[in-house]
């Protein structure tokens, strides 16, 4: 998702002012800097056999469920953003690394993994500015079902169906916003984000949620004890029934520590930080979560550095209750 699209779907949600301000700040720190730049394609009509490529896929997929998927940041891989080329007469920059983009759908294999990334690589063979450009000036605006995604004509609302009816999952739908993150969790279901034993300072936003139990807040979490930092985070549950297209930019995938860790409560998580970004990921039979560390709060700024020792991360995991 680019910039203009993130804000053009924040129009659509309508919170306060203030609620909107944050959250875009926030959501726009996961995205791209610049509208990635798809490659120039003429997209040809594909000869379909539906039936035959989900027979195909669904024993794939059964065929890498039988393997054991490690827990780590590479098998959620779906692709790479490379950001623009700096100014070529500004003396010392160096071209720009690629950035590593992560499905936070499912590991390597699942079948919300494939879709997710089948619809990344086909946006990125797709003319997306063009697309979006005619759709503006033809005034065409997809169904509703379709409000999830970054779709601007019938192609890609074909392709989105194609994908759906390929991997057996199911549209997001229209996007929902509660007044409160008590209304939230009621509509997806869930008791709370937060664990009930733990005395962090917890504050949570209402975020977005699709009738699927699909949703995403954010908030701020004040740790105590050895590790006196408040940290700022985003939170997604993503259905395993549903196609979610999210993807999150993650930068030098290399950079991370990252290891799997047993929670008190048996909890099996992924955790990942490198000082710059912390990623807390839990694969679940219904549902895959991940929560994305953006900083510590500090005089200077909004988005320190994270402390890169192990147990913050662990501390932090354990303030959270992943038990829904």
């Amino acid at each position: 998702m680019n910039r203009q699209s993130v804000r053009e779907a924040y129009k659509r949600i309508q919170p306060s002012q203030a609620e909107k301000d944050r959250m875009l700040k926030n959501i726009l720190s996961t995205a791209s800097e610049e509208p990635p730049q798809r490659k120039d394609a003429t997209m040809k009509p594909l000869y379909k056999k539906p039936v035959m490529i989900a027979a195909i896929v669904g024993l794939m997929i059964f065929l890498m469920g039988c393997a054991v998927v490690a827990m780590n940041l590479q098998e959620l891989k779906v692709g790479e953003y490379t950001p623009p080329a700096p100014d070529a007469s500004q003396e010392g920059t160096a071209p720009e690394e690629p950035n590593a983009m992560i499905s936070l759908q499912g590991f390597a294999g699942t079948a919300n993994y494939l879709a997710a990334k089948e619809w990344n690589d086909f946006l990125d063979a797709y003319d997306v500015t063009a697309a979006a450009l005619e759709a503006d000036q033809n005034g065409f605006l997809p169904p509703e079902a379709y409000d999830a995604y970054e779709c601007y004509n019938q192609e890609m609302i074909d392709k989105l169906d194609e994908i759906c009816e390929t991997y057996g999952l199911k549209l997001l739908g229209s996007i929902q916003m509660a007044d409160n993150v008590q209304g939230t969790y009621n509509a997806v279901g869930i008791r709370s984000i937060i664990s009930q034993n733990t005395d962090a300072q917890a504050d949570v936003w209402p975020g977005y949620y699709y009738s699927d139990g699909t949703f995403q807040v954010e908030g701020e979490m004040g740790l105590n004890g050895e590790w006196p930092y408040r940290a700022v985070y985003q939170f997604r549950r993503v259905m395993k029934q549903s196609f979610d297209a999210a993807i999150l930019n993650v930068g030098d995938m290399d950079s991370y520590d990252q290891w799997v860790y047993t929670m008190q409560d048996g909890t099996q998580v992924l955790l990942a930080n490198n000082g710059e970004k912390g990623l807390i990921i839990v694969d679940k039979d219904d549902c895959f979560v991940t929560v994305n560390v953006l900083g510590v709060v500090t005089e200077e700024t909004y988005y320190g550095p994270l402390p890169t020792e192990r147990g913050f991360m662990e501390a932090l995991a354990e303030t959270f209750d992943f038990s829904f």
